[in-house]
Formats: structure tokens, sequence, C-alpha cells
């Protein structure tokens, strides 16, 4: 899982950036997944409506990034988000 650890968005519009309905998607995600999306989906980040580049900045700039460069730092491979 995901965590935010400090943020100054818009209250009931990019703040949801930290509610776990928003969190929970990470979970199982491989980095091929890791994409923002305005539509419902199941297999890839459901943007905040409202607020798609918060939630691009999170799952693309944040998390995808950071995957990526704990890869290269520790040659792995990729495996899920939560994995």
């Amino acid at each position: 899982a995901i965590d935010v650890l400090h943020h100054t968005e818009t209250p009931g519009l990019g703040d949801e950036i930290d509610y776990d309905y928003f969190k929970n998607q990470f979970k199982g995600k491989t980095l091929k997944q890791l994409k923002v999306v305005k539509m419902e989906t199941k297999e890839y980040i459901q943007a905040i409506t409202g607020a798609t580049i918060s939630s691009r900045a999170v799952t693309e700039d944040a998390v995808k990034n950071g995957l990526l460069l704990l890869m290269e730092k520790f040659g792995q491979e990729e495996k899920k988000a939560d994995g």
C-alpha cells in the first residue's frame, strides 16, 4: 500500500489522494498498470474526479517513478506494487 506523507491539496478535491479508496487501487498493480484513466477501471488507477493532475502526480511521478528508481538501484525485475 502507499501512504501520502504530506500534501497541500484542495479539500474535497485533490486531498482525496490521501483517501483509502484511492490509495487501495495500487495494491497488486504492475508498473504497466500504474496509469491514470478517467473511466471506472480495475486494471489501472481511476483518476479522482476534478483532480486528474493530482492523481497522475501520485501515480506516475511518485509511485511509478519511485519503483523504477528502486528497481534500477537494486537490479530488480518488475513486480506488483505490493509484492
